[in-house]
């Protein structure tokens, strides 16, 4: 999915549930198959953006996905045992369980839309110009043709 959608999503107020079709990055705790909410963006100057993805809403889901890519170190030392995220204790927050990762904004992100936002994928799927709002109410018009037609009647303020 490209970055550029998922921005103009959050940007609508959108957060869109997705489910990975690869891994975030090579040190991520998102792995392929992983569900999660991207719950917002930080634009950055260099031409990328932070995505900030919520790992808890299918914590069970995800956590039975997770990789042992981690190195295990104690008392500064590295042991030689690989584990999880959280048996290596590195920064992710177990209960919050939110990942923030970087983006080229003319790249792609290895997400889908899941099936909760069927509605949202032919939005972005129909390469409309018009935000997601209006894009609705068209929809809505198309299919009820003067179902709109009060509302467009009333003087707008």
């Amino acid at each position: 999915m490209k970055v550029a959608d998922i921005v103009a999503l959050l940007k609508e107020g959108k957060q869109p549930m997705v489910k990975l079709t690869d891994v975030l990055w090579d040190d991520s705790f998102g792995q392929k198959g992983m569900i999660a909410r991207i719950i917002s963006m930080e634009p950055h100057t260099d031409d990328t953006v932070k995505l900030f993805f919520s790992f808890k809403e299918h914590k069970d889901h995800n956590l039975a996905l997770q990789c042992h890519n981690w190195y295990i170190y104690k008392d500064g030392k590295d042991t030689g045992k690989l584990g999880t995220i959280f048996e290596a204790g590195k920064e992710m927050d177990p209960v919050e369980m939110i990942e923030d990762i970087f983006f080229d904004d003319a790249g792609d992100v290895p997400v889908d839309l899941t099936e909760d936002n069927k509605i949202l994928a032919e939005y972005l799927k129909s390469g409309s110009t018009l935000t997601y709002v209006a894009w609705l109410e068209k929809q809505l018009e198309d299919l009820v043709p003067n179902c709109m037609k009060p509302w467009a009647d009333v003087e707008q303020i």
